[in-house]
Order: structure tokens, then C-alpha cells, then sequence
């Protein structure tokens, strides 16, 4: 990914590091998702709960996540409509805001 990062960036570090952040938060967000994946199976063994209530109740997070990295993160960072810093506060504050909005505590 580096070199042709590189190449189609004729050298400029913000996209190469930015091509570089898109395939780390891309292969972690397929990881979490994923039902074969390591850590899912490991996580299904370690807490004996049933893999399809894993996968239930993890994807939303995910997908949540997922969605706000691309929207306020990826896609205006690329444009260079604004930098990463205030990419990752925007991102930090939806996500509180909609944890606050939305959120449930589990019964005791």
C-alpha cells in the first residue's frame, strides 16, 4: 500500500498516511464484523455467549463507528475540506452524542 500510495500521491505524506489510515480502519472494522474472524471466535469462547447474539450486538457498534469514520473522517479529510484533528473531534463528539442519545444500560 505504501509505494503505490505513494506513486499516486506524487510523494505527498497526507495521502499517503491517509491511504494507510483507510486500509488499517477498513481490515479492523472487516475483523470486528466478521463471524470467522479471530478475535469474534475467541470472544464467543471466552464469554460462552451464542456467536449470532455476538455478531447482533456488535455490528451496530460497528456500523456506527464504521459510518462516521467515512462521513466525518475519510471522505471531508480527503476532500481536504477540513484536517484530521478536527476530523477525529467531530467524530468523538457524534459518537457521544448518539451514545447519550441512544444508549441503554444493561439491567443489573
Amino acid at each position: 500500500v505504501g509505494p503505490l500510495a505513494h506513486s499516486l500521491g506524487n510523494g505527498d505524506p497526507d495521502f499517503l498516511l491517509h491511504c494507510i489510515g483507510a486500509v488499517l480502519g477498513g481490515s479492523t472494522f472487516g475483523n470486528v464484523c466478521s463471524p470467522i474472524s479471530d478475535t469474534t471466535i475467541l470472544t464467543v469462547l471466552a464469554t460462552k455467549c451464542d456467536m449470532q447474539q455476538h455478531i447482533n450486538t456488535i455490528t451496530p457498534y460497528a456500523l456506527l463507528t464504521g459510518a462516521l469514520a467515512l462521513l466525518l473522517g475519510n471522505i471531508p479529510v480527503g476532500l481536504k475540506l477540513y484536517g484530521p484533528l478536527t476530523a477525529l473531534g467531530l467524530s468523538g463528539a457524534t459518537l457521544i452524542a448518539v451514545i447519550m442519545l441512544f444508549g441503554k444500560r444493561p439491567p443489573s
